[in-house]
Order: C-alpha cells, then sequence, then structure tokens
C-alpha cells in the first residue's frame, strides 16, 4: 500500500499581481501521474490547501478538479485546515467531498475521536492548525505563552497516539511548526515566531509516519519520535524560495515494514533573484532570460544616478514577469563593502560631502574632526 503526502498547496496565490494557479495546476497534474505511475492507494494533504479565506473561483475549480481526478484513479484523500485556510470553507466542503471520497478534517476537535481517519488498512490522526490566539492568552508573557502552547499540543498529539494505538498502520498528520525545522523563506510571519513552535519531542513515539505542512522546505525532522517529514510547498510561493527544488513523498507499507522516498517534481517557472548595477544590464543579461521565469531584479544605483531608462527597458521585456526594486547607494551601504571598511571616519565624512556637493565642505570636515577629537578624550 502506498501513501502520496503533500502540502501547502496555497490555492489562489498571487506574487504582486502575478496569479500562481497555473503553477499550482502544473504541479497538481504532475501528481497525478505520480500516482498513477505508482499506485498510490491515499493522498494526505498536510493544510494550506487555500491561500486565502476567501479563494478565487479559479483556485476551487483547479482544487475540486485535482480531488475527483484522485477519485476517478480509486484514491481517497485526507486533508486538514491550515492557518491560511476558512474552517468554515473546508466544514462546507464536506458533504460534498465524501463523494469523491476527500476526508477533512477541518479544525482541531475537542471529540478526540472526530480528529482520526479510519480507512479500514490505514489510520490517519489529524491535528489541523492550532491557533496561538486560541491556545495562548495574549496578555501573557512570551514565555509562558510558548510554554502553554507547546504543551498544549504536545497533550493533544498523546491523546492522538493513545487513541489509534490498537490501529496497523498509522499516521499523525498536522500544520504546525517545529522548533529547529528550516524555513522556506516565503511562509514566514507572525505565525512562525518562535514562541508559537512546538519541540519535536511532542511527536510521540508509534506512528509509522508524520505527515507535517506549514513549512514550504522538504525536510524530514531527525529528532522526532517517529519518522517525521514536511513535504513542502508544491511550486516556489516567493523570492524566498528563489530556485528552490520541490518534492512529492511516496510512503510505502509491505510486509510491516514502511519505506519513506521523496520523489522531485518540476515547477511550472522558476523564480530568480538577480542583483545587478547599470552597467551589467545589456544584451549579453537580456539573452539569460527564460521566456517563463518570474524575476526579481534587485538595481544597484548611485545617488542622481538616472535608471528610468534601463527600468523601461527590463519591463518591456519582462512585462509582468518582472519585480522591479531600486537601491540607492547609501554611506551606510559603502562602508559595509570592504574597500570602504578600513577608511578612518573623518575619510568616510569627506567623501559624503564631496559626493552630494556641499558647501564649504572644508568647514563641516574641520568641525567633525574637532568633535572626533573631543570624542576620543572622553
Amino acid at each position: 500500500m502506498k501513501v502520496l503526502h503533500i502540502s501547502d498547496l496555497h490555492a489562489g496565490k498571487y506574487l504582486n499581481n502575478i496569479s500562481r494557479n497555473q503553477d499550482l495546476d502544473f504541479s497538481l497534474k504532475r501528481v497525478i501521474e505520480i500516482c498513477k505511475e505508482e499506485k498510490v492507494k491515499y493522498v494526505l494533504i498536510s493544510g494550506d490547501i487555500f491561500d486565502r479565506k476567501k479563494p478565487d473561483s479559479l483556485a476551487i475549480e483547479i482544487v475540486n478538479e485535482f480531488l475527483v481526478r484522485l477519485q476517478e484513479l480509486g484514491v481517497a484523500t485526507v486533508m486538514i485546515g491550515g492557518n491560511h485556510d476558512d474552517f468554515d470553507y473546508l466544514k462546507a466542503m464536506k458533504p460534498f467531498a465524501k463523494l469523491a471520497r476527500v476526508f477533512i478534517v477541518d479544525r482541531p476537535k475537542g471529540d478526540i475521536s472526530k480528529a482520526i481517519v479510519d480507512l479500514g488498512d490505514l489510520c490517519v490522526a489529524c491535528l489541523p492548525y492550532p491557533s496561538p490566539g486560541v491556545l495562548t492568552d495574549l496578555g501573557e508573557n512570551i514565555s509562558e505563552r510558548e510554554r502553554i502552547y507547546a504543551n498544549a499540543i504536545s497533550k493533544y498529539f498523546q491523546a492522538l497516539e493513545y487513541h489509534t494505538r490498537e490501529k496497523k498502520p498509522r499516521i499523525l498528520m498536522s500544520h504546525i511548526f517545529i522548533s529547529g525545522a528550516k524555513f522556506g523563506g516565503g511562509e514566514i510571519s507572525s505565525t512562525l515566531s518562535p514562541e508559537f513552535s512546538v519541540p519535536a519531542s511532542a511527536i510521540p513515539y508509534g506512528f509509522d509516519y508524520v505527515a507535517l505542512g506549514h513549512l514550504h522546505k522538504f525536510q524530514k525532522i531527525k529528532e522526532a519520535n517517529s519518522p517525521t517529514y514536511y513535504s513542502g510547498s508544491l511550486f516556489q510561493m516567493d523570492f524566498g524560495e528563489s530556485q528552490e527544488d520541490k518534492f512529492v513523498i511516496i510512503v510505502e507499507f509491505k510486509d510491516f515494514v514502511c519505506d519513506i522516498r521523496e520523489i522531485r517534481i518540476p515547477v511550472y517557472r522558476n523564480l530568480v533573484s538577480i542583483t545587478l548595477n547599470l552597467e551589467d544590464v545589456n544584451d549579453q543579461l537580456f539573452e539569460k532570460f527564460n521566456s517563463s521565469d518570474l524575476y526579481k531584479i534587485t538595481l544597484n544605483i548611485k545617488k542622481g544616478q538616472e535608471f528610468t531608462k534601463v527600468a523601461d527597458i527590463l519591463k518591456s521585456i519582462l512585462g509582468e514577469r518582472l519585480v522591479l526594486r531600486v537601491e540607492v547607494e547609501t554611506m551606510l551601504k559603502r562602508v559595509e563593502n570592504l574597500e570602504y571598511r578600513n577608511k578612518p571616519l573623518d575619510s568616510l565624512y569627506e567623501i559624503y560631502l564631496n559626493e552630494n556637493n556641499t558647501p564649504n565642505p572644508e568647514e563641516y570636515l574641520l568641525t567633525f574632526r574637532r568633535f572626533l577629537n573631543e570624542a576620543s578624550k572622553a
């Protein structure tokens, strides 16, 4: 029996004004192909099905079409709510979803039995995104909130383990941040602050596999007590995940042995970050641009340097695929460079005065040196 684990679909995601629905649709079609090739029986989706509480119609269509295609292949799906999902919307999907053999646990359940999906030959114990705002009091200090949050989730996991102890095989699925796990870049937000993390030791012994969502980077949590993985997102969400590989995870149960392996999936388009000086923008650079990738270009310019013509050229070539950022070189940034790092302060100030065409720079420089001399005696 084979189970495929994915998470963080973020259907309806936008990057600036660019819809990422095409990227998701491309990745989900590859997931369907893998399900055929591997003869997958179950698919697990560990939260963040949608990117917004009120997803657009195309995002809903892409997700529904994916779930129906899985059902046509004879694949059943179990999915949980993430922090981006509207729990009530997922709840409203449940009656129709069951017709496509899609089992949804939309939110954390007080009744543990409602958090367990028993498929007969597989048991999935679920903890959808546990909101820190619900589990902790905003009036408490950070360390106390951290302790309360981690303790509450640890106890919930223990309860799930206890109530599924007679089931084999069994999988724990959740949408949480494990302390020490690596960010992909796109998911960094207040929901991933350290006080809202859970130690790897909170993962109980006894589960054959733990399917996590929330972090967009594929990774194994080595310190956990059961085999624990983040499958990561299916496409590069933003430029924090620039050119990052994406994966799905296959969990195979055979003769009471669990084999876990990842399969790399292609992305519809890469996100590419480039930092340039004006003189770097030339025909040779333009030839390197891929026809489909999205680009974030940071232009470093000196104060007063004309850049609008270069910016217009880049926009004409890349169009909506361009995110352009212009950074004006400051004295602080120049001090960070090695060529300025060992210069004395009065020399740096002299450079600043001259570059800004300050009238009578000698007077300012003399006063500055006097202040430096007095400060050295203090």
